[in-house]
């Protein structure tokens, strides 16, 4: 018996990417011809819907409605490596691929982060995290999340079971995303949350790894083109 997994792109106004669209392909190829294949897939695209939170909470609504057991984001700019689709596998009740990016460090020198965090509170997002280490939140660009948590009542934040909303300070400024609020409340409310390390993906729109390794090398040839002349 397959497991009947949502696929959801909220996608705004945007179109997928080639590699996310290649990549949704080979999964819908698999779960037709590969008998040992457990996932049976649905898909959801929600077009047009701002602000972020609210194509999320509609796409809840959606999975809600359906006998899907499992809710899984990704996000239209994603580049997924080979095997992101493992964040189906769990083992938790919100489980996270993590992003890997390229920051400057104090030192000045590129470090590669990721966006999921260890810790969380009011005035900063927290401590960003690092393989191996527990996770607190992350970004919904590659997140599977149980059906467990969205149907508990303690996680809906209005009567049409809403659960994502972007927390914001007194300033007017977001504090963080509304996926980081999320992964808050599920912890407060005893779900568990973590990063499946073997399910990377690439995220065009906060340019990614591939985006600054294809920067720095376009640097690096730029400099030595200028040392030539």
């Amino acid at each position: 018996m397959k497991t009947a997994v949502m696929m959801a792109v909220p996608m705004g106004d945007f179109e997928l990417r080639g590699e996310l669209h290649q990549f949704v392909l080979n999964l819908v190829y698999r779960q037709f011809l590969d008998k040992d294949f457990p996932y049976f897939f649905q898909h959801e695209h929600v077009m047009g819907c701002h602000p972020v939170e609210a194509a999320r909470n509609e796409t809840v609504k959606r999975f809600m409605a359906s006998e899907c057991e499992i809710l899984w984001f990704l996000d239209a700019d994603n580049m997924p490596y080979k095997g992101a689709e493992k964040v189906l596998e769990g083992p938790y009740d919100v489980t996270i691929g993590p992003v890997p990016m390229l920051i400057v460090a104090g030192s000045g020198n590129p470090v590669v982060s990721y966006n999921l965090f260890t810790s969380i509170d009011d005035s900063n997002v927290g401590v960003m995290w690092q393989p191996g280490n527990p996770v607190r939140a992350g970004g919904t660009a590659n997140m599977a999340i149980r059906r467990r948590v969205l149907s508990d009542a303690r996680m809906h934040l209005d009567p049409a079971g809403s659960v994502f909303k972007r927390e914001y300070g007194t300033n007017g400024l977001p504090l963080y995303g509304e996926d980081v609020d999320f992964c808050r409340r599920a912890g407060d409310c005893g779900y568990s949350v973590g990063a499946r390390e073997d399910a990377l993906c690439d995220h065009a729109k906060t340019f990614g790894l591939n985006y600054y390794q294809k920067v720095v090398m376009d640097q690096i040839a730029r400099v030595e083109s200028e040392g030539k002349e």
